[in-house]
Formats: C-alpha cells, sequence, structure tokens
C-alpha cells in the first residue's frame, strides 16, 4: 500500500470512528431523555463539518454518502 493510500484509509477510519463516537453519545443521550434544541443540533453538525474542512451541506451529502441520514441521527 503507498503512503497516499495509508494517509486516505488512515483519515476514514479517524472520520468513521469520530461518527461513531457521535452516535454513541446521541444514543446515550436518547436513553437519558436529553433534548437538544434545533439550534444546538445546527451547530453540533457544524462544528462536524469544521473539523472535516467542509460546509455543512458538504458534510450532509457526505454522511449521505456513507448511508446515515441526518434527520435520523
Amino acid at each position: 500500500m503507498s503512503f497516499i493510500s495509508q494517509i486516505v484509509s488512515r483519515a476514514s477510519e479517524d472520520r468513521l470512528e469520530m461518527l461513531i463516537e457521535e452516535r454513541l453519545k446521541l444514543q446515550e443521550a436518547k436513553k437519558l431523555n436529553v433534548i437538544a434544541s434545533d439550534d444546538e443540533v445546527d451547530k453540533a453538525f457544524k462544528g462536524l463539518a469544521e473539523r472535516n474542512k467542509m460546509t455543512t451541506e458538504q458534510f450532509l451529502q457526505h454522511m449521505k454518502s456513507q448511508g446515515a441520514d441526518a434527520k435520523v441521527i
């Protein structure tokens, strides 16, 4: 595997791990009956997008391409 392929693979793994962690946090919040406002959710998505160097729309499209539905999350 080339060096570039290794970097891309690691970046993909890191993103997947981050999405899994976010999903686990959301599941725990649901279990504890924690409710977030629309503004809080929007800010969270914006933050995730920024950490991935994307706009919010790009991030939502990326999530969709990975099989995740932002409305469900």
